[in-house]
């Protein structure tokens, strides 16, 4: 019988919604489907890895073996990647002869011009196209706990429904039918969190000068801001702790910010705090690399200010 499900990208938000899909599938909580889960990597060793230690998966060694599954998803690091990858399915497909209906979800943070090529690529191979952008860290990956934004053919996300709940147990946005919006939504999203982190760690660091503990800082900041997210991210860079273990890495950070950067140019509307939010990041990279979280952007902060690095993984 072939696969009805496939998941391709294996890094670090990858394996957290592959596992907890292969979990769903599993379960029979998801109606007219069932597992194993599809998995490939680019790497071969990483999917095989994760095959091994996940129950309810199998991996696969090219693209091409996902072509049967009845719906693929993928969580590529960056444009040129998922472009690649998309390219390569929709070959292996052509190249295969395959007709049956099949639905891509793109669900990696991508400019909105990307995600309108390849729907359009997609559609014109006979495949649906869903942009499928997810809100959350790693270890909410891992819990199930993403918020998704879905946006493509309504037959499409129809289709889609029973298995959102699997990993995206904070909610489900519906976007509509272009999947562009749902690429535009995520880098507002994106957009507004790097500016909680880059304001977050300009309270600190002004606190640290007028000295002021980074503990009466934050007890400030949890009074005012009740969303768990800029406080997460305060708490961390108030400790230094700054590992991507469960963080997202500098490098994403960064293409995260140009892609808003970009979109903010082409709609002729300045975004002051993702400018100096993008620089923090360039600054930090320059002196600690770029694969800190994306907090670290609170080290370049400090160091403006004559502060020494907090910084625990140094």
């Amino acid at each position: 019988m072939a696969p009805q499900v496939a998941f391709i990208g294996l890094g670090g938000m990858g394996k957290g919604v592959a596992a907890k899909l292969a979990e769903w599938l599993g379960s029979g909580k998801a109606p007219g489907y069932s597992g194993p889960l599809v998995v490939y990597n680019r790497t071969t060793a990483t999917a095989q890895g994760f095959a091994h230690e996940t129950p309810g998966v199998t991996a696969v060694a090219t693209v091409a073996e996902v072509v049967p599954a009845k719906i693929v998803f993928s969580l590529l690091a960056n444009d040129a990647a998922a472009d690649a990858v998309l390219g390569d399915y929709l070959s292996a497909r052509a190249a295969d002869g395959a007709s049956h209906p099949a639905i891509y979800v793109n669900a990696a943070t991508l400019l909105p011009a990307t995600v309108k090529r390849q729907a359009a690529a997609a559609a014109k191979a006979g495949v649906e196209f869903v942009n499928m952008s997810v809100f959350g860290r790693p270890d909410a990956a891992a819990t199930g706990s993403l918020v998704a934004v879905p946006a493509g053919p309504a037959a499409a996300r129809q289709a889609l429904a029973p298995l959102l709940p699997a990993f995206a147990g904070r909610g489900v946005w519906d976007l509509g039918e272009d999947p562009a919006t749902s690429a535009s939504f995520k880098l507002i999203g994106n957009f507004w969190i790097s500016s909680q982190i880059e304001v977050a760690a300009e309270c600190l660091a002004l606190g640290a000068k007028n000295g002021i503990e980074d503990s009466a800082v934050l007890t400030m900041l949890e009074t005012f801001l009740p969303s768990p997210i800029p406080i997460g991210y305060a708490r961390r860079m108030g400790a230094g702790g700054y590992s991507t273990e469960t963080g997202f890495a500098i490098d994403l950070g960064s293409k995260d910010l140009g892609h808003i950067r970009a979109r903010a140019a082409d709609s002729a509307c300045p975004l002051p705090w993702a400018d100096v939010a993008y620089i923090h990041l360039l600054q930090t990279k320059a002196r600690h690399g770029g694969s800190l979280d994306w907090g670290a952007m609170f080290l370049a902060v400090r160091d403006n200010c004559g502060l020494p690095s907090n910084s625990k993984q140094e």
